[in-house]
């Protein structure tokens, strides 16, 4: 009898890998139209305990993580869709925000902000992978770094705040950690000792700002409307703007930025940071390295992941044709060609057909192949709302691309995505500023698509509204269709490899998907299969289907 006693009390110091998931299931099935109610919590107290302790955070946070857990295959996840959930009004939600609040401080979830100032939420694939496993998900330390590394993590903190998934408060707690543990750094220690010095505190991370911008995107040019999403506080950016075009910003008194000249006159609305502050800020970074090895927007070619695409024989024949004459060792012959029929030597590509059928995908999986780095221009950011930034933000866009096809040994590819919106016919008898903002932007590319020298794709879901002018400068055409049915059953067994023939064959004929829907599918199957340990059946494989049909893609339980 002691032996079997033994036995049992060994077993149950065994750890349960599955203990976290399973508590977060039980929370996630009770909480389903439970309003929040305190029999609800007394019903869930031991599983949100066992949540809470192993996460370090409170039961009430355990709760709402769990919740958020249940809608991880999801990227932008609404408090008022939990609420449906949970069959409970906003104001209840409302009164946990601190808790949430809290969950994004440990960066247990993430948070963007809609320009209501509400926000969407998702659940990092990092915590996801960590509540997997049972454990606690740690964030990355980012110490002992090289200057080069330490601008890498000032690169994505930004960005994630021009994305609106970092609050200023986290950005400027992150940045303090970052100095912190890098104060072997003269730029950290400059950093430390500069926030001191500066007496506003907008200006602190304005001038943090200004160098990750010298450094990684090269920009000595700052514009007024590049700080615009920097600050929470409205009333901190029009201070701050003020403050820069009457000159009485402490930055510019303490001569750590000055004004760009235009033409012999101060442009009041242009800043850089002076020579005397790089010199004393930057002693230990070599900008010209910095800037060959990383540049915003510049996709390293040995960072894309192999992908297995398919496509109709048409397509399949004029894609790997494309991809043999952009080889380095075929297309300067081809260049050299052009040049001699008195053609332009750049090389200008349109992918166009309808969502999900793999335009930008193959464009990555060319790039791969033929050993080139993308430029990946963002049309939503090209196209600024101040008006006559817009033609100077594309111009830039392919000064740049001269530039780093004259750096490069290989000219990288200058990809437009989803470019419908500046492809489009130009209105001619518009007199408005914004139509006439538009025709001055699509001037602009013609003309440099004119001068191109390297390599240029465009992907567009509709061809037939280009503009005739933009028609005539692509050299090279391919229309993506939607897979055939065997395209979809290898697209099915390739992205779930455990269906059997007879499924793949079934949900290929049932369901008239792109391959980018059937991607979709997949995401959620692995989602399922992570969250419950085992794979979906193929009923809930069709419900999965069917929500994607009518646009219903998110789940609403955990082992749904």
């Amino acid at each position: 009898m002691a032996k079997k006693n033994k036995h049992t009390k060994s077993a149950q110091l065994k750890p349960d890998k599955s203990q976290l998931l399973d508590d977060i299931e039980k929370i996630v099935k009770k909480a389903s139209d439970s309003k929040l109610s305190r029999k609800f919590y007394k019903k869930v107290s031991q599983n949100a305990q066992r949540v809470a302790e192993k996460l370090d955070i409170s039961k009430s946070q355990a709760i709402l993580f769990s919740l958020f857990v249940n809608r991880s295959d999801d990227n932008s996840i609404e408090l008022h869709e939990i609420g449906e959930f949970l069959d409970c009004d906003n104001i209840r939600l409302i009164r946990q925000m601190d808790d949430i609040d809290e969950l994004e401080k440990k960066m247990l979830i993430r948070s963007r902000r809609k320009n209501n100032g509400s926000r969407y939420y998702r659940v990092p694939q990092e915590v996801v992978n960590a509540v997997r496993q049972n454990q606690q998900y740690e964030p990355v330390k980012h110490t002992n770094l090289s200057l080069d590394a330490l601008f890498d993590v000032l690169d994505d903190m930004f960005d994630e705040r021009r994305k609106n998934e970092l609050t200023e408060v986290a950005l400027r707690n992150s940045l303090d950690v970052l100095f912190d543990d890098n104060k072997h750094l003269n730029f950290s220690q400059k950093a430390i000792v500069g926030k001191s010095e500066i007496a506003e505190r907008p200006n602190y991370l304005l001038l943090l700002y200004f160098c990750h911008l010298y450094v990684n995107n090269r920009d000595d040019d700052i514009h007024l409307h590049q700080i615009e999403g920097l600050f929470d506080s409205k009333s901190d950016y029009r201070a701050t703007f003020q403050s820069l075009k009457q000159g009485s910003n402490e930055l510019l008194s303490k001569e750590f930025i000055e004004n760009n000249q235009d033409n012999g006159f101060v442009n009041t609305n242009s800043f850089r940071l002076t020579d005397r502050f790089k010199k004393d800020w930057f002693e230990d970074l070599d900008i010209n390295k910095k800037a060959a090895i990383n540049r915003k927007g510049l996709i390293n070619n040995e960072s894309i992941v192999s992908k297995e695409l398919f496509y109709r024989e048409t397509e399949r024949q004029q894609i790997e044709e494309l991809t043999s004459l952009l080889q380095p060792e075929r297309f300067g012959e081809i260049q050299t060609r052009l040049t001699d029929k008195g053609m332009r030597s750049g090389f200008a590509c349109l992918f166009h057909g309808s969502p999900g059928t793999g335009k930008t995908e193959t464009v990555y999986q060319i790039a791969r192949q033929t050993g080139r780095n993308i430029m990946l221009v963002d049309i939503a950011n090209a196209k600024s709302k101040w008006y006559g930034e817009s033609q100077k933000i594309i111009k830039k866009i392919f000064d740049d691309y001269r530039q780093y096809t004259q750096q490069l040994d290989l000219a990288p590819i200058l990809l437009f995505n989803e470019a419908d919106a500046i492809f489009s016919r130009r209105n001619e008898h518009k007199d408005s500023s914004v139509d006439q903002t538009e025709n001055a932007i699509q001037n602009i590319i013609l003309q440099e698509m004119e001068n191109l020298s390297g390599i240029m794709i465009a992907t567009t879901n509709l061809a037939k509204g280009m503009d005739v002018a933009f028609e005539r400068r692509f050299l090279y055409r391919i229309e993506f269709n939607r897979p055939s049915l065997e395209a979809k059953e290898s697209i099915w067994q390739s992205l779930l490899p455990a269906l059997n023939k007879d499924t793949a064959q079934e949900l290929a004929k049932t369901y008239d998907f792109s391959g980018g829907q059937i991607e979709n599918i997949a995401r959620r199957h692995t989602v399922f299969t992570i969250l419950n340990g085992h794979e979906p059946p193929v009923q809930t494989l069709h419900e999965f289907c069917r929500n994607e049909q009518t646009g219903q893609g998110t789940p609403r339980r955990i082992g749904f």
